[in-house]
C-alpha cells in the first residue's frame, strides 16, 4: 500500500510538472505570437514622422523590398511653412561676373503667362563665385539629362533670388502686374527670370536667365 500510495503521489506530481511545462510552453507561444503580430503592424504599414506630400514614388506598385529601402520622396509641409521659396537661376557665363548681390530679378514659373500676369519681383542673394560643375548642378535639378541641356551652351554661373512678399497676392508673393495668378508656387517649379544690372537713364539693362528651378530655403 506504501508503495502504491508513493507511486500515485509521483504520478501526481509529474502530472503537474507536465501541466506546468504546458503552460509555459502556452505562455510563451503567446508572448511569440504578440511579438510577430506587432512587428507585422509595424512592418507592414508606411508611416513618416513628418506631415508631408509625396512628390515622388522610387518602386514600382507590387515590387518586394526589403526594410529600409526608399519607397516615396516626401516633401516636408511643415519645413515648407516656416520657409520660404527661393529663385534658383544659371546665369552664362559671359554675365555671371556682372551681377551683384542687392540687384533687382524678375522671376516667372512656367506655369504662368508672364505676358499677362508679369514676374515675381525679388533680388539677388547669392551668386556663385565660379561656374558650377554638372555634378552641383545635377544636385539640385536631379535629372542627368536636364543637367547636360542647361550646360551644353558653356559655363553657368548659380543665382539665388529671394521674393518681395506681398499678403494681398494668391502666391503669397510681389508681382509686377496687380496681384499675380490665382496659382500656389510650389518647390522644383521650373522657371525663368531676368536680372537688373544697369538702370541708367533711358534704358534698363537686364540679363536673361536660363530655366532653373524654384527651391526651399
Amino acid at each position: 500500500m506504501a508503495q502504491t500510495s508513493s507511486q500515485q503521489h509521483n504520478l501526481g506530481f509529474d502530472l503537474e510538472q507536465k501541466i506546468t511545462l504546458q503552460n509555459q510552453r502556452i505562455a510563451e507561444a503567446e508572448r511569440n505570437l504578440q511579438f510577430l503580430s506587432e512587428r507585422y503592424e509595424t512592418q507592414n504599414k508606411i508611416k513618416s514622422p513628418y506631415d508631408g506630400e509625396v512628390v515622388e514614388v522610387l518602386t514600382d506598385a507590387g515590387v518586394v523590398v526589403g526594410a529600409g529601402t526608399p519607397l516615396f520622396k516626401l516633401k516636408n509641409l511643415g519645413t515648407e511653412k516656416l520657409a520660404g521659396l527661393k529663385g534658383v537661376l544659371y546665369i552664362p557665363s559671359q554675365d555671371g561676373k556682372k551681377i551683384k548681390k542687392g540687384m533687382e530679378a524678375f522671376v516667372v514659373p512656367s506655369t504662368v503667362q508672364p505676358q499677362e500676369y508679369g514676374f515675381i519681383e525679388g533680388k539677388v542673394t547669392y551668386i556663385s563665385d565660379f561656374p558650377i560643375t554638372q555634378q552641383g548642378l545635377m544636385t539640385l535639378v536631379k535629372n542627368d539629362q536636364l543637367a547636360k541641356g542647361l550646360l551644353a551652351s558653356g559655363p553657368l554661373f548659380e543665382v539665388h533670388v529671394e521674393f518681395e512678399k506681398d499678403a494681398q497676392s494668391y502666391s503669397g508673393y510681389k508681382w509686377t502686374s496687380a496681384k499675380g495668378p490665382n496659382v500656389a508656387i510650389k518647390e522644383g517649379t521650373s522657371c525663368s527670370g531676368k536680372i537688373t544690372i544697369n538702370q541708367e537713364p533711358p534704358a534698363t539693362i537686364v540679363v536673361p536667365a536660363f530655366k532653373k528651378f524654384f527651391d526651399l530655403y
